[in-house]
Formats: structure tokens, C-alpha cells, sequence
């Protein structure tokens, strides 16, 4: 099943309809105040999931009258709402999850979100997507296809101390079974030569980043 979590950070509602359009998925979550860029979209969701603190009451309430599923948690809650609609869409069976809005101004959700892939990332392929970038983290035996048509950049960012035999192919800079030092800026911006590149690792937690100016 291929999902789309749509959480409350920076959200053009221009880009939320293309992606919505785009990724043709079978569940769309909606985790806390990401409910009011989906309202002002026009667009319902599945299921809407969180606290309900920071939701707009006119927007809650639309979505409950039209028999939107809500799934209620305390505010004084350990993991956000985003870790909980992780789990929540894992737990109906997803298998590719898109989050969107999981970045923006607060650098700390912004982090926590992008280490946050790490705990699922062998349940399954969770990427986050905003208006500039595609992130994913990839790990031990990894061997992933990426694409040029969306992206002029593409980054390779340890998460782990190390990464080791990082193998690139049509890459601009090629890397034959390197290693890679999270105190290091080696990875960044690297681009694809042509349609597709492909990007390979023998150990390690490695973050890749596709991104525009």
C-alpha cells in the first residue's frame, strides 16, 4: 500500500494538490494541523490522527461531519504526531509512505523528522518530500535508482559515524566503494548525468538528498 502523511509544516497547497495527483496513493493520513492545508485544498483525507491542539475548530469539525475516521491522542504524548501517523500508516499495512509538510521553520521537527526514517526504515520506504527536496535515508546493502527529472541535485549525507563502500553510477563524481565521514561535506551536491543514477552501500545509515536551488 503507498501512503501520504500530510503533517503541519511548510505546505503550499499548490504543491500539496500535485502530489496528492501525483502519487495516486490508497491512504492519505492527515497528522494534527496538517488538517488545514488538506481543508484549504479542498482535498479529505482518510484518516485524521493527533493531539487536535493545534487543528482549526472550523476545519475539525467540517471533516467530522463529512465522516472523516479520527484517531484521538493526548497532548502530553511522547512522540509526535507525525512518529504516530508513521506507525498508524505501517500498522494498516503500508509499504511506501510519503510525508509531506514535515518541513519548515522549526528546525527541531525538521530533524526529528528526518532521523525519525531511521526506526521504519525496515518496515518500509519512507520519504520526505517538501517543494525543494526528496529525502530518504538508505542503509546496510542498499542499492537504490534515482532520477534526474525532478531534481538537478543529488547528496549523499552520513547519518551513521561512517558509511562504507559507497558505489555511484552516473554520477557526475563517481565514488567506487568509499567511505563517506559524517563530519565531512564530500557528499554534497552531486548530479545525474543523465535520466537515472544509481547509488549503492555496503554498511552504514547514508541520508539521500534530491534537491533544487
Amino acid at each position: 500500500m503507498k501512503t501520504i502523511i500530510v503533517t503541519g509544516g511548510y505546505l503550499p497547497l499548490d504543491f500539496l494538490k500535485e502530489q496528492i495527483k501525483k502519487r495516486q496513493v490508497e491512504l492519505i493520513i492527515c497528522a494534527d494541523s496538517g488538517a488545514d492545508a488538506l481543508y484549504n485544498a479542498g482535498i479529505l483525507p482518510d484518516v485524521l490522527l493527533g493531539d487536535f491542539d493545534s487543528v482549526d475548530e472550523e476545519v475539525f469539525n467540517s471533516f467530522v461531519q463529512q465522516g472523516i475516521k479520527t484517531v484521538r491522542f493526548s497532548a502530553e504524548k511522547d512522540l509526535t504526531d507525525t512518529h504516530i501517523a508513521i506507525k498508524y500508516a505501517i500498522k494498516q499495512g503500508s509499504k511506501k509512505i510519503i510525508i509531506l509538510g514535515a518541513t519548515g521553520l522549526r528546525i527541531d521537527h525538521t530533524l526529528a523528522n528526518i532521523y525519525m526514517l531511521e526506526k521504519f526504515i525496515r518496515h518500509a520506504h519512507l520519504k520526505i518530500v517538501d517543494t525543494k527536496n526528496s529525502i530518504e535515508l538508505v542503509s546496510d546493502g542498499s542499492s537504490r535508482i534515482y532520477h534526474k527529472k525532478d531534481y538537478k541535485y543529488i547528496s549523499l549525507i552520513p547519518i551513521s559515524r561512517k558509511v562504507y563502500g559507497v558505489t555511484t553510477e552516473g554520477l557526475k563524481y563517481k565514488l567506487q566503494d568509499a567511505t563517506l565521514l559524517r563530519n565531512s561535506s564530500f557528499g554534497i551536491s552531486n548530479e545525474i548525468l543523465s535520466e537515472q543514477g544509481a547509488i549503492t552501500i555496503k554498511k552504514g545509515l547514508l541520508a539521500i538528498v534530491q534537491s533544487n536551488d
